[in-house]
């Protein structure tokens, strides 16, 4: 597992509240041509999403998924550069506009590039 994945998980564990709350939950999403897969990972009210979907209307499931849980999205992590895992995002920004976006040096470089 990457360095900021780690810490942005972190703080949904802390966002869970004590240790007496149920821990991480991970939810996936399989996108419908099955090129990508997004996952949720909640505490009782904040969530983290790891990969945002290659299409807007796989992305829009995802965040259904995070309305149906009644969950607030406090992170968008993203593992590569590559549009399986970042179209989405734009999708994920406009339901959630203060969504902030975490990714690696690597993925950042690639962005660059």
């Amino acid at each position: 597992m990457r360095p900021g994945l780690i810490a942005v998980i972190a703080t949904v564990a802390a966002c869970a509240g004590p240790a007496s709350t149920p821990g991480l939950t991970v939810a996936g999403y399989g996108a419908r041509d099955g090129q990508a897969n997004s996952y949720v990972i909640a505490g009782p009210r904040h969530a983290v999403v790891v990969d945002g979907q290659a299409t807007g209307a796989d992305a829009m499931a995802v965040v259904a998924l995070l309305q149906r849980r009644d969950l607030i999205p406090i992170a968008a992590f993203v593992t590569r550069a590559t549009a399986d895992h970042d179209v989405g995002l734009a999708t994920l920004r406009l339901a959630y506009p203060e969504l902030p976006l975490y990714a690696t040096a690597p993925v950042q470089a690639a962005y660059a590039a």
